[in-house]
């Protein structure tokens, strides 16, 4: 049977940029209806009027969500650059720095091969990238849930501050983006 050698890091480093590729392309790519023009209403009516709206999105049969992260997370952007597009960067961001926290992580507790996986079976998931790929609401969800976990994770063996503190924040924030987030 043939040993298969291969350096574990630098192939998840590759498979990472791929994956960016790929949602870059989904995003310049997205168009809006339905849910994109009810979150760029929202957004345009912070970035042109300075309005906030205390629940961000009313969900069909399961209330809204309260809060005007989601607002500020679609306007602060369009009052930059005013572009329908413009708040798919803040996903972009958000998408990488959720990566970077799970990769470091898993790279740091499970060694390259665990993490060269994570990036296989996360990053490149069809499932990651069809929620990145276009504006709606669970498109920034995953900075919250990588948050999420990294903090949980530390918590499991000594409470400490820093990872209750993002614990805390993580599960503010994600609450005001989508109801999904009660999972966490």
């Amino acid at each position: 049977m043939k040993q298969w050698n291969i350096d574990a890091k630098g192939a998840a480093t590759t498979l990472f940029a791929l994956g960016l590729m790929f949602h870059l392309f989904l995003a310049l790519r997205s168009w809006i209806g339905g849910d994109q023009i009810h979150i760029l209403n929202l957004g345009i009516d912070f970035a042109a009027y300075g309005t906030i709206h205390p629940f961000a999105k009313l969900m069909s049969g399961a209330g809204g969500n309260p809060g005007a992260l989601l607002q500020l997370l679609v306007g602060i952007p369009l009052n930059i650059v005013p572009h329908y597009q413009s708040p798919m960067i803040l996903v972009l961001i958000f998408h990488c720095i959720a990566g970077w926290v799970l990769l470091s992580m898993f790279r740091r507790e499970f060694g390259d091969v665990t993490a060269l996986f994570l990036v296989i079976v996360y990053w490149l998931s069809p499932w990651r990238l069809y929620n990145a790929g276009f504006l709606w609401e669970p498109s920034f969800i995953f900075l919250p849930a990588a948050l999420h976990l990294w903090s949980c994770w530390h918590m499991r063996e000594k409470r400490t501050f820093v990872p209750s503190a993002i614990l805390g924040f993580s599960l503010l924030t994600s609450a005001q983006i989508h109801n999904s987030a009660f999972i966490l």
